[in-house]
């Protein structure tokens, strides 16, 4: 795998960030992301596979290096230059024999880095959210067999980090300030972390469940909960670890919410997925909306321990 030096980047859009829409026509918006330095915003789309790029008011498709089937969560390497997405097949997908593990590109120009796919052992695997930590290394949660996996610095495949079996349905993924905790929010059940040098077992730290969308906030993580119970709730933890939720936002759908990123203190986050408009078999219902992406002033958290 080529790892890319930071560009001299130019700022192509506006600063601010206001919430927007992405229109009807790109269907299905799983994820979005940002990257600091040219100020522009990625979404990723289930249904063919599209990177989109906002553009002041409006969105484009970016042209891949790559064959995907259908793009779901996203991270920027803001150090290296590189924008990470888990690809993946789900019921809306439309190619149902496409790709299934992680990309990455450059965060400008969209260049090829890296094309990483699941173990072939892992027929079932739905790669779902990104993580990134400080040295570079990539996390990939699996919602559909529990697996976490890791590309280090330099890997040539993707790796388990964790014994089969330690999660359900693994989806947000955040790694710590520190850099040596990764959290992982196992849907049906809670939320876990996991000791990143030592990754032998998972401890559970917070006991919320439907956590599909995970950040970090300093020391906290603002978990973006669908379902049953559609809200934004920040996670702070005190000195002995124990958790305490302050509820951000709850979420007015008409569909789910699902991942978000941080911009300039704002929570931005897909408000409206839109998994409701497809049944069981990944078949539409009706015909598409336009995606509500929200952008929500976040209040001060609590200072770094």
């Amino acid at each position: 795998m080529r790892w890319f030096a930071p560009l001299a980047l130019f700022a192509l859009a506006a600063a601010d960030v206001p919430e927007t829409t992405i229109p009807a026509e790109f269907g299905l918006v799983e994820g979005v992301a940002w990257d600091a330095r040219s100020q522009q915003m990625f979404a990723s789309g289930v249904e063919d596979g599209a990177l989109l790029v906002r553009e002041g008011d409006h969105w484009r498709r970016a042209v891949l290096p790559y064959s995907v089937a259908g793009l779901f969560g996203m991270a920027i390497d803001q150090r290296r230059g590189i924008l990470w997405i888990a690809g993946g097949i789900a019921g809306p997908t439309r190619n149902k024999t496409g790709f299934r593990g992680l990309i990455g590109v450059t965060s400008q120009g969209f260049e090829a880095v890296a094309k990483l796919g699941v173990p072939a052992t892992d027929t079932q695997a739905q790669p779902g959210d990104v993580a990134v930590g400080a040295d570079g290394s990539v996390y990939v949660s699996d919602g559909a067999t529990g697996n976490v996996y890791v590309c280090k610095p330099d890997c040539d495949a993707l790796a388990p980090l964790l014994p089969p079996g330690t999660f359900r349905s693994a989806q947000g993924l955040a790694v710590s300030r520190d850099g040596r905790t990764l959290f992982v929010a196992d849907y049906g059940r809670e939320l876990f972390s996991v000791d990143i040098k030592k990754p032998t077992r998972a401890t559970l730290v917070a006991a919320i469940k439907g956590i599909d969308g995970l950040v970090r906030d300093g020391d906290a993580m603002i978990a973006i909960i669908n379902g049953d119970g559609r809200k934004v709730v920040r996670i702070a933890f005190d000195a002995n670890g124990a958790p305490s939720e302050d509820l951000l936002e709850t979420s007015t759908g008409p569909g789910d919410p699902t991942l978000g990123t941080i911009i300039q203190r704002r929570l931005v986050y897909v408000a409206d997925a839109q998994w409701d408009a497809f049944d069981a078999a990944g078949k539409s219902t009706g015909p598409a909306r336009q995606t509500t992406i929200r952008a929500i002033a976040l209040p001060p958290g609590p200072k770094p321990r």
